[in-house]
């Protein structure tokens, strides 16, 4: 019976040990939308004086590929950023909150963990105020400046009249998510993994492994009215028994 494959099935990448033979976690690349894999060989071919070859030599070799996720998580990054760490909790950007200044001073609500000021509106101009540095006395603000602190306590000028304002920052949530933290390091340095690649049509299994493989490359993309797309790249080598990929069929 003819065996034909029909959708993505289940793409995961396994770390293979590390240099102190520890295996971490394997990535499942979620909610695929598109796999393709390619193999490339170089041919070097032999003319005499007549137009077409005498005869071809297969040269060199190039297994590479590429796959699209709906799900951006910590592990897909972590698998391209080689080197990285990641941990418990991460920053939250909060867009537009309102803000009601009192005596020319108002705490944001995520004061208690604020990161970083991501702008100041005044909803009476619609206008962006000015952030001035944060040893400035509130005395001598004149409209539309500001100051922060870093527990997110905002000033602004008497002359404002204690607007309504729109603030946006970020805050730390130091108990949900994850951050993937990136250094520099040295040139050479990637994550080696093992590459699955299994579906099943009609009760007819296909798979494919890759023996070992690097992800030199992650595209994310964002749109106005869709999905965040992840975009990563592979290359496959031979491992060090020689063995470069497998393929499994019904036949």
């Amino acid at each position: 019976m003819p065996q034909y494959t029909y959708g993505l099935g289940q793409l995961v990448l396994v770390p293979l040990p590390n240099s102190a033979g520890v295996r971490t976690t394997p990535v499942m690349v979620g909610t695929l939308q598109d796999v393709s894999l390619n193999i490339d060989y170089a041919e070097t071919e032999l003319y005499g004086n007549s137009q077409f070859p005498v005869d071809v030599a297969r040269g060199k070799a190039k297994i590479s590929g590429k796959a699209k996720s709906g799900q951006i998580g910590s592990g897909l990054i972590a698998s391209v950023l080689a080197g990285s760490t990641t941990a418990t909790g991460r920053k939250k950007g909060i867009y537009n909150e309102p803000i009601q200044f009192a005596v020319n001073t108002v705490t944001v609500v995520n004061g208690a963990t604020y990161f970083e000021d991501l702008g100041l509106i005044n909803t009476a101009t619609g206008l962006g105020m000015t952030r001035m540095p944060d040893a400035t006395p509130q005395a001598t603000l004149t409209a539309s400046q500001y100051t922060v602190s870093v527990t997110g306590v905002y000033l602004c000028a008497t002359a404002d009249g204690n607007p309504l304002c729109l603030a946006s920052y970020s805050y730390t949530a130091s108990a949900s998510g994850k951050t993937t933290t990136l250094t520099n390091q040295l040139l050479g340095s990637s994550t080696t993994y093992v590459l699955e690649l299994f579906n099943t049509f009609r009760s007819r299994d296909y798979g494919c492994r890759l023996n070992s493989v690097t992800v030199p490359k992650l595209d994310i993309g964002f749109g106005q009215d869709s999905y965040g797309m992840a975009d990563i790249a592979f290359s496959a080598y031979a491992d060090s028994t020689g063995t470069v990929m497998t393929f499994y069929t019904e036949d």
